[in-house]
């Protein structure tokens, strides 16, 4: 069995992307948070998007536009064939610090296990807090006191993770509240998402791509995720601006 690299993790993508791979826990409860919020030609931000495999089953709500974006140009490239038929959906390779975006130019902005993985967050979620107009969904991993972490890269990730490492940062709730706090007048709250991920997913993964177990995240339930000895809380932070 081998490592998660960084074409391990595409293939992985890719298989969720084309159904290949049942959908995450974690995708289909940010599907029902979405299904509350949408509107016929709503405009959905989702980054980092890998090669699209939320957008297989975001799409299930209608008329979507999609915009994914992502700092791994390999990724942005399988997407963009993966979902070349699909006119409404729209990939680009761009930093989620800095982004191409008017202000309030996008409905809706999703950013799924990425705050965890940067050095400092905040510059990423003024970002998105610009650039959406009203709704901001935000899945990290939140807790009582603030936590830094790094795990090794494999080698072929060094595009994205040049440094070789990559961050699994814990975020103080009070931190990311003082912080939405000055960005504008909004409403928020961080909800539990530390769900249980089927057993038979995991084996099904690790046959598909040869990958041992112990590179996938573990745990789940009322109990905190587990990867690679570090213990895993995470939690959805839901964002609604009030002006916009």
């Amino acid at each position: 069995m081998g490592k998660l690299t960084a074409k391990k993790y595409r293939e992985l993508f890719k298989l969720r992307a084309e159904g290949k791979l049942d959908d995450m826990e974690c995708t289909k409860t940010l599907y029902k948070l979405l299904e509350d919020l949408y509107f016929d030609g709503i405009k959905i931000l989702d980054i980092p998007c890998g090669v699209g495999h939320y957008f297989r089953k975001i799409k299930e709500l209608g008329n979507v536009n999609y915009l994914g974006i992502d700092l791994d140009s390999e990724a942005i490239k399988m997407a963009r064939e993966i979902w070349k038929d699909i006119p409404n959906a729209r990939f680009d390779v761009q930093d989620v610090s800095n982004l191409d975006l008017e202000d309030n130019s996008m409905d809706v902005v999703y950013c799924y296990n990425l705050l965890l993985h940067l050095e400092d967050y905040k510059e990423a979620l003024r970002e998105l807090f610009r650039v959406s107009k009203r709704y901001i969904i935000v899945r990290s991993l939140f807790d009582e006191e603030e936590s830094i972490n790094t795990v090794d890269v494999a080698e072929d990730y060094l595009e994205v993770y040049p440094s070789g490492k990559v961050y699994y940062n814990t975020y103080a709730r009070k931190d990311v509240a003082n912080l939405l706090r000055g960005l504008g007048s909004c409403e928020f709250r961080f909800i539990k998402d530390n769900l249980l991920v089927p057993q038979e997913s995991t084996e099904k993964q690790e046959k598909l791509l040869g990958i041992d177990s112990s590179e996938f995240t573990k745990g789940g339930g009322n109990k905190r995720q587990e990867f690679k000895g570090l213990g895993l809380n995470y939690e959805v932070l839901f964002i609604e601006k009030l002006r916009w």
